[in-house]
């Protein structure tokens, strides 16, 4: 209520007292309401156990310039300020019509699309028919469904357009700032929902106290055993197999690894399938002592000079609830690394079953020095063919690797001093970005066992074969990129490698190239020296 106060005029004859004329007027909307967005890290848990993250822009809306509070996917908190508010109270609704609209289009959509999809498979069993109205009615059916999933998103884009306009428009046309001169009452700015300006999306992170506790990347020392859970080769053998290793950091002025490997699947890349004995019509050659690809390697590291900088860490201080899911919270805070130069050293035994015949290599067959097996007909010496490009044999190799790197050492550790969020937050890292030249001084094709089929017998005749004088290679390179990393004591390791190795020289120099990908867990501490 706005009390407007009058005076009557006075003459002398008559005095008259002032009379005071209340105006009721409806109560304005004194209370301020701003959108503000914050960027929020979801994790979920697929149904197979392993989990994933999606980045998303939560809305939230600050209250009379207080905390900022989660807007429920109706909006019913915006809907109480709405009431005496038209403009925004029809934006509103249009962002629940937009919400109905897609949330039936996704269900009807996906209905409609399964359904179709798996009547064709019907269709198909019951008339004896191929497969041809399962994939078309297929293709129907995934298209439907795709389109209902993109419009139902389209819905859900719009309904948050209108979410952000509502509270605009409620801002334009309803809001009444607190008069600060009692003389003056301010009238608020009447305009169309329609045509009030979008004004640009505000951001809002929570702000969380925290003590630096320890942030000394020039003394980061780790040590422990890594588990290669995956350890994918792909080249002239393609294998996958796991293993397991040891790693030792001297602060940041030295480093050195020791790993072996192990391919449980191994030469997968053999198109033939002759990985066993020959059947009575074929010939082919097999290793004398066949083992599946294994590699034991040494690395070091040597610190030439370094430089430390500010830089930014990402620090986890929990999770928190945010629209129904499990969202993490963290943030970035500025400290220091160390990055640097390193001389590379290393030596590895490598052995892996080598098959010229794998579909996409450009290596050359097997050299012998073993001649082949005579027979006499008609009075004539005559030889058997041996083809050695169907064969396997298996490859030793010892090599020595030199190089260069670029390596960044990172160690921090905080105390969260936050009414919501307590306990402490470690990271312990080191990257390192390489490229080695290598070369090897031992590197030998061992024997094999060929065995000459006897068409006519249906036996097998088998020859030891000295492979000795196939051609070699014995220098190459690579280029990697590996990361470990600790909280505490356990962390992630992996490494991510590309190069040409020495092996059975080729018609070219990727006849020996190979892509390498090895990712495990470490165990281990650090150790402040």
């Amino acid at each position: 209520m706005h009390a407007i106060s009058t005076l009557a005029q006075t003459d002398s004859s008559q005095k008259k007292n002032p009379r005071i004329i209340t105006v009721p007027k409806k109560k304005p909307n004194s209370t301020k309401l701003e959108l503000v967005y914050k960027t929020v890290e979801y994790t979920g848990r697929r149904s197979n156990g392993s989990t994933y993250t999606n980045i998303v822009d939560v809305p939230f809306v600050r209250i009379n310039d207080k905390k900022p509070v989660e807007i429920d996917r109706k909006g019913k908190l915006l809907m109480d300020y709405y009431s005496r508010c038209p403009q925004a109270q029809d934006l509103i609704n249009k962002m629940h019509k937009q919400q109905r609209a897609g949330t039936a289009i996704m269900i009807s959509g996906c209905v409609v699309g399964v359904v179709t999809a798996f009547s064709g498979l019907i269709a198909s069993a019951g008339e004896g028919k191929s497969g041809s109205p399962f994939m078309v009615r297929f293709g129907i059916g995934a298209g439907v469904a795709t389109v209902a999933t993109f419009t139902a998103w389209a819905k859900t884009r719009k309904s948050k357009e209108y979410l952000h306009q509502s509270v605009d428009a409620y801002n334009a046309n309803c809001y009444i700032p607190p008069v600060k001169d009692s003389t003056a009452t301010p009238a608020p700015v009447i305009t169309s929902a329609t045509n009030t300006p979008v004004s640009p999306k505000k951001y809002y992170q929570d702000t969380i106290l925290y003590e630096l506790l320890r942030n000394e990347p020039a003394a980061s020392g780790l040590s422990g055993i890594s588990l290669h859970l995956a350890n994918v080769d792909i080249g002239p053998n393609l294998n996958i197999g796991s293993g397991i290793g040891v790693f030792y950091t001297y602060r940041s002025l030295f480093g050195a690894s020791l790993d072996y490997n192990y391919a449980f699947l191994d030469n997968m890349g053999d198109k033939s399938g002759n990985k066993g004995k020959p059947g009575p019509n074929q010939s082919w050659g097999l290793p004398a002592s066949y083992r599946k690809a294994n590699r034991l390697e040494l690395r070091t590291k040597l610190l030439l000079t370094s430089w430390e900088k500010q830089s930014s860490y990402h620090v986890v201080a929990g999770t928190t609830k945010i629209g129904g899911s499990t969202a993490t919270v963290g943030g970035r805070i500025k400290a220091r690394k160390l990055k640097g130069i390193t001389l590379r050293t290393g030596f590895q035994l490598d052995n892996r079953v080598m098959d010229p015949d794998n579909s996409g290599t450009q290596m050359s067959s097997f050299v012998t020095s073993t001649p082949p097996y005579q027979y006499h007909v008609d009075g004539q010496v005559e030889e058997l063919s041996r083809n050695l490009s169907s064969s396997t044999a298996m490859l030793h190799s010892g090599i020595a690797a030199v190089g260069i790197g670029l390596s960044t050492f990172t160690d921090l550790k905080v105390a969260f001093k936050d009414e919501t969020y307590k306990g402490r937050s470690e990271e312990k890292t080191q990257h390192d970005l390489y490229i080695d030249m290598l070369y090897a001084p031992v590197l030998k094709v061992e024997d094999m066992i060929f065995y000459q089929s006897l068409y006519e017998q249906g036996i097998h005749m088998p020859q030891r074969l000295d492979l000795s004088p196939t051609p070699l290679s014995r220098a190459g390179a690579r280029l990697g990129y590996s990361v470990m990393g600790m909280n505490n004591h356990f962390g992630i390791r992996y490494n991510l490698e590309l190069g040409i190795r020495p092996g059975i020289k080729g018609n070219n120099i990727s006849s020996n190239a190979y892509l390498q990908i090895t990712a495990g867990f470490i165990f281990g501490g650090r150790f402040n020296h």
